[in-house]
């Protein structure tokens, strides 16, 4: 668990080898939902507490290592509550897997948050900042004044996603996967040909909601700007602790007792990791190391590997990327070429999931949260500027992808369809890292057999 400034956080009862070594502060808003209690540790209790994490990964020798880091809109306590159904009702055994969930902060209400209190022109503040009414009036007349460019953009997506229901649109993504994939393996899934025959009930709700839609629109549009550069903050929190601010840049909060590195490269908690995880593989060479991102997780996966390019990697696997087009260009190509064993995986909605998914019931704006990304809140300049993890993005750029990559084969691009006869596979932008147990089990996300 990695905190909003970086710092490694645990639960307040949970037992750690060697834990009374590790100096450990408490900290007020570290309560999140079902009364989960984290603690932050100090600059010594995180590096305590990495080196107990490999002291356990020697003592078990795994087969693989996993790598996970789940996207944005995550609450703290439903990423552990993720990390506990996975241990407890999965079966997975660490001997054979060992994976390594990397939870941080990225729910939508504390990114918002540190906008209005903590973070100004660069700098976090630990106390919250006075001039917090002046920040929340004007996002809300951005909000008012920017209504009709967001009704303009929300009316052209609803009609773009509803055009995807016609002419049979399955055969034609079908169609258009062999031919634009003919060098670079693509699973476009036979229900892709599918025709989609609709969903009476998302279809009532969003029509029942669109008054509601209306009036939400523009919030979602300017307020949601402000929410995802937060949450892009926090993904670089995860490798760099920030600055603080106070008079003095290097201000510690002396009543706290926070004991980490203010703005140190490669001082967060999830890069100390990658460090101690560099040094393990050079003594372990033959274990497999695989790292899986989903949605903005991607975004710091890509990172990972720009900073820390001499681990080898078996898999890099993105589920619905929120990572550009260009960083898939400019740091994974670059990698692969470089590291011939290594595998590349995309897994991708279909285009008419991605476009007619709903928001609190139909209360907001139609789309996955790649939808709006591109459509609202970082739109770019260019068309590789887009998300990766969207088809209907990646499949117009093949042609730079096919020039740049030296072995085609390293690269799988994976569409899901719609399910029948039984079959359980994503539907919606949140349901790819989704654990399955029991009848309704799937393939999870961490099994190779998911993303093939």
């Amino acid at each position: 668990n990695v905190g909003r400034d970086g710092q490694l956080l645990i639960e307040e009862d949970q037992a750690f080898q060697n834990s009374n070594q590790a100096q450990k502060i408490t900290v007020s808003e570290r309560r999140t939902q079902k009364s989960i209690r984290l603690k932050a540790y100090s600059l010594e209790g995180t590096e305590q507490h990495l080196e107990n994490i490999f002291l356990n990964i020697e003592d078990l020798e795994p087969k693989k290592i996993t790598i996970f880091l789940h996207g944005g809109l995550n609450r703290l306590n439903e990423s552990v509550e993720r990390v506990k159904k996975v241990i407890t009702r999965a079966g997975v055994s660490p001997k054979e897997n060992y994976i390594v969930f990397i939870n941080w902060r990225s729910g939508a209400l504390t990114s918002y948050y540190d906008r209005l209190f903590r973070f100004r022109r660069g700098e976090t503040y630990l106390k919250p900042r006075a001039s917090f009414p002046i920040y929340l009036v004007s996002d809300l007349f951005k909000s008012l004044g920017g209504a009709i460019e967001a009704w303009w953009i929300g009316a052209g997506d609803a009609i773009k996603a509803r055009s995807l229901f016609s002419k049979n649109h399955g055969v034609l993504l079908s169609e258009a996967c062999q031919e634009q994939f003919d060098n670079i393996r693509l699973s476009c899934t036979d229900e892709m040909a599918r025709r989609y025959t609709g969903n009476l009930k998302k279809d009532a709700q969003w029509l029942l909601l669109s008054p509601v839609n209306f009036v939400s629109t523009p919030f979602v549009y300017q307020l949601g700007k402000v929410d995802w550069q937060m949450m892009l903050r926090r993904t670089r929190t995860l490798f760099d602790t920030p600055m603080y601010g106070e008079g003095n840049p290097f201000y510690a909060h002396a009543e706290d007792g926070l004991a980490i590195s203010m703005g140190e490269t490669n001082g967060g908690g999830f890069a100390r990791f990658l460090k101690k995880l560099e040094r393990y593989q050079g003594k372990h060479k033959d274990v497999e190391i695989n790292t899986i991102g989903h949605s903005m997780g991607a975004i710091a996966v890509t990172e990972s590997i720009d900073r820390f390019p001499e681990i080898k990697y078996n898999n890099i696997v993105f589920m619905a990327a929120a990572s550009s087009i260009d960083s898939f260009m400019d740091t994974i190509i670059p990698y692969l070429n470089k590291a011939p064993k290594t595998r590349f995986y995309s897994l991708m909605l279909n285009p008419q999931n991605e476009a007619s998914e709903l928001t609190l019931h139909g209360a907001a704006r139609s789309g996955s949260l790649l939808v709006w990304i591109d459509g609202m809140f970082d739109s770019g300049t260019a068309l590789k500027s887009r998300t990766l993890g969207r088809f209907s993005n990646i499949y117009r750029v093949l042609p730079e992808i096919d020039k740049g990559i030296k072995n085609k084969d390293q690269l799988r691009f994976k569409v899901f369809g719609y399910p029948h006869r039984g079959q359980n596979m994503p539907q919606t932008h949140g349901s790819f890292n989704d654990v399955y147990v029991g009848k309704k089990r799937r393939e999870q996300f961490w099994e190779e057999a998911f993303w093939q």
